[in-house]
């Protein structure tokens, strides 16, 4: 590092022997620059970075049109701006990196020694923006580029291993998104011919083996080839050779032969097989300590085979250490990573399962990462897309454990933790922070610290490798200080935190809260009171019966000027009566709810799509709710109106919408 700090020192001086005007300071200004960048990428300060883009771009504008160093000045600017982009997220950084690759390449024509470069860097760059916002028009324009800048590296080009990895990459990246067979069949081949390219002592030669060997484990899961399954255990155990005890890369190597392993003991049965990855995973698990972003994957892993070994052979002892496995997860500190959450619920499931004591502690963890994630993803519905299907289901799983395990007021502190995951889990997030950047100047500078933090650890993790595991550790420990510093400030004690029952029950002040929720396990519902702990009440009505009516009530609401609908809709109704409401109506009253009091419902999952409100409609007064009592959702639990959340402007039908009236009386429709 001395030699470099005492580049810089020289490039100093030489800038200052070229003054505005002479003919030498462009390549000062760029010379300076670059070392710089060096700097950066050695020590992470991010003034050498800032000053950096400076520098090119005061190179760039001494380049006008016409100068043959342009493109150049172009392309370093551009690389420079897409650095700062992956430090702090500013997504117009990123934009103008790409118009600044762009115009590089129409200054670098067919015949240019610098053209593909300029290729690869373009469609590098448009990667990276597809990963941020998901538009699919920029991974094929990558497909494109890296198709064109291979052209340019024929056969004995040096970098010709790099542009055929590059390609397959993105291949392999749209294979993921659309599912093409043929995308992910011309990568394999690319990742192959890559290889040959790679022989032993390449430095590159690991990164082959296992891209093609992850790719062939693609092809194997979409078709089930077991020759292709067989070929990527070879290469994963090839590229473990190559990454012997005290590599940075041993685990992962010994994870991927693992899950191969495990792979294939499902398809033929061999034991040895599973043995073999368990004792991989273990070795994995060891080399990946507490505080490392892939322990909980190695702890699942684990976990996984034990379960699959307890399966064949009974023994005890394995489903008790998987168990205990998933157990760790509850004691991490730091942030969690996607593969936490993914995790956490896995745990959730397989406890849920088996009725296992762990159960409640799996959900309630599993929902804590939930909230990280949220905090850690940036405003985009490509980010927020892949999360809501990933978590679909995780707070009504949770509130049904609950409720079966007699934790009543657990059961709303999580439904309401992870409510509206579907509609509005980002904006529950983004909420409080924004109180906290108009909190003070205090607040305002944490807000941001925060926002930066976030977008660190995200990358960090989006682009996790084992090289990186200290840094990571590093980010997550800053992030966890700055949401510590955050809590600190008055009214943002919860930050980030699930919400306690006792600050929920006050929603009840204006009466009875129920929570009606379906799960895979089964239905219930909870009224919450204001003075007084929740009640259970047992729903009659099965997961499949709520999506049923479900969907049938969405399929009439768009036909519902037909008189066949409108009885169709009314048996509907009769149903909701008879299944759900009337059961809640009865413990409502046990519970000496008056009648004609406003009750507040509050549906999670297929139920918010439903008029519970309307409930025994048509029926004689005895069994029409709308008669009892006077139905409002909760603007505090949920959503604000059950029919809204079906994608309706407003309620469907909106002749049957009785939520905020306020004489319970039924409006028929005309």
């Amino acid at each position: 590092m001395s030699d470099l700090d005492e580049a810089i020192k020289l490039r100093r001086d030489v800038l200052l022997l070229c003054p505005p005007g002479h003919p030498d300071r462009s390549s000062s200004l760029n010379n300076l620059a670059i070392s710089l960048i060096d700097r950066f990428r050695q020590r992470g300060i991010m003034s050498d970075l800032d000053e950096a883009i400076e520098l090119h771009l005061d190179a760039l504008l001494l380049r006008p049109p016409g100068h043959p160093d342009r493109s150049m000045s172009l392309s370093n600017l551009g690389a420079s701006l897409r650095n700062r982009f992956q430090q702090r997220g500013i997504m117009s950084d990123l934009d103008e990196s790409i118009e600044l690759h762009r115009d590089a390449l129409l200054l670098r024509p067919p015949g240019h020694p610098d053209r593909s470069s300029s290729l690869n860097n373009l469609a590098n760059t448009l990667g990276d923006r597809f990963e941020q916002r998901g538009i699919m028009s920029d991974l094929d324009e990558s497909v494109e580029l890296h198709r064109d800048a291979l052209l340019l590296r024929p056969p004995g080009h040096p970098n010709r291993s790099m542009s055929l990895n590059n390609l397959a990459n993105s291949l392999r990246d749209r294979f993921l998104q659309r599912g093409i067979m043929s995308d992910l069949d011309e990568a394999i081949k690319l990742y192959q011919a890559a290889l040959l390219l790679r022989p032993p002592g390449h430095s590159d030669r690991f990164s082959s083996l296992n891209n093609l060997a992850n790719s062939l484990g693609d092809r194997f899961q979409q078709l089930g080839i077991v020759s292709d399954l067989d070929e990527a255990i070879e290469l994963h155990q090839d590229a473990s050779l190559l990454r012997p005890p005290g590599h940075s890369d041993r685990s992962s190597s010994l994870n991927n032969l693992a899950i191969s392993l495990r792979d294939r003991f499902e398809q033929r049965g061999m034991m040895s097989d599973l043995d073999e990855a368990i004792e991989l995973h273990r070795d994995a698990l060891l080399l990946r300590p507490c505080g490392h972003p892939e322990r909980s994957s190695s702890l699942s892993d684990l976990a996984l085979s034990l379960r699959d070994r307890f399966h064949q052979r009974g023994a005890q002892s394995d489903l008790d250490e998987a168990f205990s496995l998933y157990s760790q997860l509850s004691h991490l500190s730091h942030a969690a990573s996607r593969s936490d959450l993914r995790v956490a619920k896995s745990w959730a499931a397989f406890a849920d399962t088996l009725n296992h004591a762990s159960a409640l502690l799996a959900y309630k963890t599993a929902l804590k990462f939930l909230d990280q994630q949220v905090a850690l993803l940036s405003p985009s519905f490509h980010h927020f897309d892949v999360f809501r299907e990933a978590v679909s289901s995780l707070a009504t799983d949770a509130f049904s454990c609950s409720v079966r395990h007699g934790a009543l007021t657990t059961a709303v502190e999580l439904v309401e933790q992870g409510r509206a995951v579907f509609w509005t889990q980002l904006a529950r997030f983004s909420t409080p922070l924004d109180e906290l950047s108009v909190s003070g100047d205090t607040g305002a500078a944490l807000a941001e610290e925060f926002r930066l933090s976030s977008f660190r650890l995200r990358n960090a993790f989006d682009q996790s490798t084992e090289d990186q595991s200290l840094q990571i550790r590093q980010l997550a420990m800053q992030w966890d200080d700055v949401v510590s510093r955050i809590r600190m400030i008055p009214d943002f004690s919860r930050f980030l935190l699930p919400p306690l029952f006792s600050d929920l029950q006050k929603a009840a002040e204006d009466g009875p809260v129920i929570i009606v929720n379906t799960s895979q396990y089964c239905c219930d519902a909870l009224i919450v009171l204001s003075d007084q702990d929740p009640v259970h009440v047992p729903i009659g009505i099965t997961h499949t019966e709520v999506s049923d009516l479900s969907s049938e009530f969405q399929s009439l609401s768009k036909q519902f000027g037909s008189l066949d609908a409108q009885l169709k809709l009314v048996s509907i109704l009769r149903k909701l009566w008879h299944g759900v409401v009337g059961p809640v109506v009865q413990a409502l009253e046990v519970s000496n709810i008056r009648r004609g009091s406003r009750i507040w419902w509050c549906p999670t999952a297929e139920f918010a799509l439903l008029p519970l409100h309307a409930a025994g409609a048509y029926e004689k007064k005895r069994d029409c709710l709308s008669h009892i009592y006077i139905s409002s959702v909760h603007p505090h639990f949920g959503n604000s109106c059950s029919c809204e959340t079906a994608g309706f402007t407003g309620c469907v039908p909106a002749t049957f919408c009785c939520h905020w009236s306020r004489k319970p009386r039924w409006r028929e429709a005309t």
